[in-house]
């Protein structure tokens, strides 16, 4: 992991970020990811032409873009072809259990990536008195890491994964406002976020997958219809 920031007359910042991460529950092939990310801001606010007035007290732009890798929806162990111990028969008059095989092995099983880009405003009135954030962003999320559930007939339970691709987007908006600022003190605040989502992509170009009887993924649709 590596990172380094740089601030110039406390108005321009740039931030870059690397990680190099391994996980082995990844197949063979796939256990290492690169993941790299950079930001930047402007304090507006600092420049000449915002000092001959009153009515804004901080003014900042930011923004940032990266690619960051997921490992967390699965458990260890699921790139392998696995055995456990199965249902119990008898041999030469004993009761015994049997081994039989529970888990298909992936050789192919990666990291779940999420490229995402967020654009954001800070801006302050009145002596901060009132505080405003908004941001903006977008989420696109490659090679979704997906347990599938498979027909009995199969002769195993489950498999895992990379199914799908799915975006996020969506506006954040924060306000502080310091009504009372002397013996009693009185803030408000509040916040409100939209968000909207859709599958991009299934595995092998399907348009449709069932997740239950009451729910299923469908292209170019939200997720949990």
């Amino acid at each position: 992991m590596g990172r380094i920031n740089y601030g110039y007359k406390n108005k321009y910042f740039l931030d870059l970020t690397a990680r190099y991460d391994g996980a082995s529950k990844f197949g063979e092939n796939n256990k290492f990811g690169f993941f790299p990310g950079v930001s930047g801001a402007w304090r507006v606010i600092e420049e000449p032409f915002m000092q001959q007035q009153e009515l804004v007290s901080d003014l900042k732009l930011r923004g940032s873009y990266g690619l960051t890798g997921h490992a967390a929806a699965i458990g260890p162990y699921q790139s392998l072809s696995l055995s456990s111990q199965g249902n119990p028969y008898i041999l030469n008059h004993l009761y015994t259990m049997g081994i039989s095989p529970t888990g298909i092995s992936n050789r192919d099983l990666k990291w779940e990536k999420s490229i995402q880009t967020n654009i954001g405003l800070d801006i302050g009135f009145w002596n901060n008195r009132l505080q405003v954030t908004v941001d903006a962003y977008k989420k696109r999320t490659d090679d979704l890491l997906f347990v599938k559930q498979l027909p009995i007939s199969s002769g195993y339970g489950s498999f895992s994964g990379n199914f799908a691709s799915i975006e996020n987007k969506g506006i954040e908006l924060a306000a502080n406002v310091r009504l009372l600022d002397k013996a009693v003190k009185w803030n408000v605040n509040a916040n409100i976020s939209f968000n909207r989502n859709k599958l991009i992509s299934l595995e092998g170009g399907l348009e449709e997958f069932v997740l239950s009887p009451y729910g299923v993924l469908q292209v170019a649709r939200p997720l949990g219809v």
